[in-house]
């Protein structure tokens, strides 16, 4: 399997290529790309090829597309003393990876918020951290207003672990959205 160091240099494949990496590989592999990235960049194209070498036809399955998306923002929550803080501009710089990835289809999309919400749960809930995330999704046009509202009224019970804090989180953002008004600010409800 061709794998890139990471300083970005290409290693020579191994031997077997049948054996393939596990999601959480996947996505901690991403993620150090992604926070090696903010101290020197690693372009859009090497990682496009690791993935491409790495997950292969697999791009397009909800569990890589949620591990792509728990990388980003994982590399773009910084911690602060007793919280966590969105570093916004490293978080835009990888949106055009899930744009790539997502490619506009609705259920991909559901998935990244699925990916959101999985994270802020297990982060048990900073104040303002979901909504900041959303916000700049929405704004940035990663993520399309039907998928947040199909996701604000998913009753899957697979989905349902942190769903009530976050809807409640998410109230002034719904709200905004529903009313086309992108300049809303994320206060918590």
């Amino acid at each position: 399997m061709l794998e890139y160091t990471l300083d970005g240099a290409a290693s020579a494949p191994s031997a077997s290529l049948s054996v393939p990496l596990s999601w959480d590989h996947v996505q901690q592999r991403l993620e150090q790309f992604l926070r090696l990235e903010q101290a020197s960049p690693n372009s859009f194209d090497q990682i496009c090829d690791w993935i491409s070498v790495n997950v292969g036809d697999q791009v397009k399955e909800p569990q890589f597309i949620r591990a792509l998306m728990t990388a980003i923002c994982q590399s773009a929550i910084e911690s602060q003393k007793t919280s966590w803080k969105l570093n916004e501009s490293h978080f835009q710089r990888h949106q055009k990876l899930v744009l790539k990835y997502v490619d506009n289809k609705e259920a991909l999309e559901l998935q990244c918020l699925y990916a959101v919400q999985s994270l802020i749960n297990k982060l048990e809930h900073p104040q303002g951290l979901l909504c900041q995330i959303f916000q700049v999704l929405w704004d940035d046009n990663t993520i399309s207003n039907e998928t947040f509202i199909a996701w604000e009224t998913s009753v899957d019970p697979a989905e349902q672990a942190g769903k009530g804090v976050a809807l409640k989180s998410l109230t002034t953002f719904f709200t905004a959205l529903r009313e086309g008004d992108e300049d809303s600010s994320c206060e918590e409800s």
